[in-house]
């Protein structure tokens, strides 16, 4: 194989094995535990904010832990819901609520009641700030599984490629080839004229003019 069709071959198991691992990766679940200081949406002149929080796919019963601290009492309002890939959007209703009353940090738990993403909402009003803190297992990966498209096209791209350099690399070995077997047949041809060329010029000027004389 020539360079052409190394790189191009090279490019295309690149790219499937890249596909590969888009289904793969975000199968692996380890766990995880994130904090995220609130409220992120500013209140920009009014008296309330609304923040929301993806979660990754929680196996079914799985525990999904959430920590509030650093807030004001009554004035945050926690909504743990399903909800879609990739999206912050209730599917079905609430499955945890949280208002703390109190000025210490709230937690609570709850089992996921099946194997999909969650979301969070939050509610905080008067000015006030929070640190939510989420633990469970969930796949760090999750976000490749948004590329795989993508890696799909770029696969097809690749291997339309590998195949076109590789045609172009046989047709150009093609031709040398012939190339290289005309050139063979006309040295081939020249050298088996040569000794009749040779015998000619064995023959003298003076037996020319004699056999014409005659």
């Amino acid at each position: 194989m020539d360079f052409e069709q190394k790189g191009s071959l090279a490019v295309f198991v690149a790219a499937v094995c890249s596909v590969g691992l888009s289904f793969l990766l975000p199968l692996v679940s380890l766990p995880q535990k994130v904090t995220y200081p609130g409220p992120e949406v500013p209140y920009d002149g009014v008296n309330y904010t609304i923040n929301g929080y993806y979660i990754p796919t929680v196996a079914q019963g799985t525990p999904i832990n959430i920590t509030l601290c650093c807030y004001q009492p009554h004035d945050v309002f926690l909504s743990l819901f399903p909800s879609r890939e990739s999206e912050i959007a209730p599917t079905a209703p609430s499955i945890l609520t949280m208002n703390p009353i109190t000025n210490d940090s709230s937690s609570g738990s709850v089992l996921a009641p099946a194997t999909q993403p969650y979301g969070i909402f939050i509610i905080a009003y008067n000015h006030t700030a929070y640190k939510l803190t989420l633990s469970s297992v969930w796949s760090p990966f999750y976000v490749v599984r948004d590329y795989t498209e993508w890696l799909l096209l770029f696969a097809l791209a690749s291997g339309v490629l590998a195949y076109y350099y590789w045609q172009t690399s046989e047709r150009r070995r093609n031709e040398r080839r012939v190339w290289a077997e005309l050139a063979e047949r006309s040295r081939n041809r020249a050298c088996s004229q040569l000794p009749e060329m040779v015998i000619d010029s064995q023959i003298s000027p003076l037996a020319i003019i004699v056999e014409v004389s005659a």
